[in-house]
């Protein structure tokens, strides 16, 4: 089931500098979401939606966010982002 979210808080991480986390608040992303506690943040196992690296740069990039787009292309082996449902909210279910 796909699900489109709005980004409404900056994301914990340990991956990528603030500035570059602050660029999600307010993204509107097709996602999946993620209803087990099984999805590797890189700091814990969260619950909430998986979004594909290509639509997470075509967002960044479409909002004119481009250094922190550029930031997400450098980092090679991410395929995924988990988004926290704590950091989301579902606008199009």
């Amino acid at each position: 089931m796909s699900v489109r979210i709005r980004v409404t808080a900056t994301p914990p991480g340990i991956v990528s500098p603030l500035q570059v986390r602050q660029a999600w608040v307010g993204l509107e992303l097709p996602a999946t979401p993620n209803v087990e506690e099984d999805e590797w943040t890189g700091e814990e196992n969260i619950v909430g939606y998986v979004v594909s690296k290509v639509d997470v740069i075509e967002a960044l990039l479409g909002a004119r966010r481009k250094s922190a787009a550029d930031f997400w292309v450098s980092m090679t082996p991410i395929k995924q982002f988990v988004f926290d449902a704590k950091d989301c909210e579902v606008i199009e279910a």
